[in-house]
């Protein structure tokens, strides 16, 4: 990461030409704020600001004869707005269409390479005759479809490479997202955990039909109809098995209505059983 300092603000850079990511320090009040034009980029400096942040006070509250810290600690990670859920949308769309386009292209590729193939075989049994007919234009389709292959092989790469890079992005924003969670509702780090297990920030990288998106709905729609289901009714709704979506608007709506019931203080792990004293 690049870097560029001012009085209260420092700037970081990912490899010296990537997204910008400023952190601003209030010149009294000890506070600090992340910004940033690029939301997925923001992950990693958060997650090491806070680290680092609550080293230090765990250094200071170490020492002797320091004070005791406050209800809550001396750090406090909140978040003011409401979270930036488009922005993760907007990611997941990206991802989606990415993986689509993929697909697509790996059909057409194999589809040109079965007629390459089929093209191939007879012409071979055009030169094993020994009376063979004319090629009937055989030959300039064999090197029509062969051209084809080669471009669509070097399309292919590239979106490829176009998912990779959607799959990084979701992944970061992904780890953005469940940190502003637990900032925005104070969610206990065990339920962050939890939701972490269905939202998971580990997006892979194949051509299946079963990716990411369709994995995750159907973890957020188990949360959905188990710890933050609100009656008998939902909890005893049946889970579809997975099958390859069409959109990614389920999805989307179900990771609302997890955040959603998260804002109203729901709970995905139970909470820990009082310690029993022996004698007591």
């Amino acid at each position: 990461m690049a870097r560029s300092q001012g009085a209260n603000i420092i700037g970081l850079q990912y490899g010296g030409t990537g997204p910008l990511v400023s952190v601003l320090v209030s010149k009294a009040g000890g506070r600090y704020r992340l910004q940033s034009d690029c939301f997925q980029a923001m992950w990693l400096v958060m997650q090491e600001l806070t680290q680092r942040l609550a080293a230090h006070y765990r250094a200071l509250d170490a020492k002797p004869g320091a004070p005791a810290p406050p209800d809550g600690g001396r750090l406090v990670v909140t978040l003011q707005e409401p979270l930036p859920l488009q922005d993760l949308f907007d990611l997941i769309e990206a991802h989606f269409e990415a993986r689509r386009t993929e697909r697509a292209l790996a059909a057409t590729l194999e589809g040109r390479a079965q007629q390459f193939r089929s093209v191939q075989k007879r012409l071979l049994v055009r030169f094993k005759d020994k009376t063979p007919a004319p090629l009937a234009e055989l030959d300039t389709l064999m090197a029509e479809t062969y051209d084809q292959l080669v471009s669509l092989a070097d399309e292919e790469e590239a979106a490829q490479t176009a998912t990779r890079g959607a799959a990084q992005a979701l992944g970061a924003g992904v780890q953005l997202l469940l940190q502003l969670i637990s900032a925005k509702f104070g969610t206990p780090d065990e339920d962050v955990a939890v939701l972490k297990e269905s939202l998971t920030p580990t997006v892979g990288h194949d051509d299946a039909e079963v990716g990411w998106e369709e994995e995750v709905e159907a973890g957020l729609t188990h949360l959905l109809r188990s710890a933050l289901a609100r009656n008998s009714k939902e909890a005893a709704a049946v889970v579809p098995p997975l099958a390859a979506a069409k959109d990614t608007q389920r999805l989307r709506k179900h990771l609302s209505l997890v955040l959603e019931r998260l804002a109203k203080g729901m709970r995905l792990s139970a909470p820990a059983a009082p310690a029993i004293t022996p004698g007591a």
